[in-house]
């Protein structure tokens, strides 16, 4: 699939699950856990993740169920991206408290080991940034499939 399809399917299936996830009421733990800081991230979270899900998804994935597990795997980094950006960018202080306030533990592994699982593991998930990957997925499995018989009817019936 070229590129262009590739990733205007990764937009228009992200633009469904997204629909999806308000329509389930997933955006509540994320919403809850950002506060007024959720349209910020969440905005940053579809740009990056609609971009991994673009490189991701190609040759064999783009056909494939793995797209759907693969999809909710690329949501870890890219929710923690979109924490990372935002917060550096938009809220540097609160950003450089967070940190700091993590590094105050005396063993310098843990402290490491301890911003790697708040930003990578704890925030994605508790925010159900990987059920968004899951919905996004399907959708992209569906529009790949839907899609093309629906543009090869409008081809041929233009002739």
């Amino acid at each position: 699939m070229p590129i262009i399809r590739r990733f205007t399917f990764c937009l228009l299936s992200s633009l469904v699950a997204c629909g999806g996830a308000t329509l389930i009421g997933a955006g509540h733990p994320a919403a809850k856990l950002l506060h007024e800081w959720y349209a910020g991230v969440l905005t940053l979270f579809l740009i990056f993740f609609v971009l991994l899900m673009s490189a991701a998804l190609r040759d064999g994935l783009e056909r494939s169920f793995w797209a759907i597990p693969v999809s909710a795997a690329l949501c870890y980094p890219a929710a923690a991206l979109a924490y990372i950006v935002y917060f550096s960018s938009f809220e540097p202080q609160r950003f450089v408290n967070t940190v700091n306030q993590v590094q105050s533990s005396t063993d310098a592994s843990v402290r490491l080991f301890d911003i790697i699982l708040l930003i990578f593991l704890i925030g994605p998930t508790i925010s159900l940034a990987w059920l968004f990957g899951i919905l996004a997925g399907v959708a992209f499995l569906l529009i790949g499939r839907l899609a093309p018989r629906f543009l090869d009817r409008l081809t041929n019936d233009g002739n």
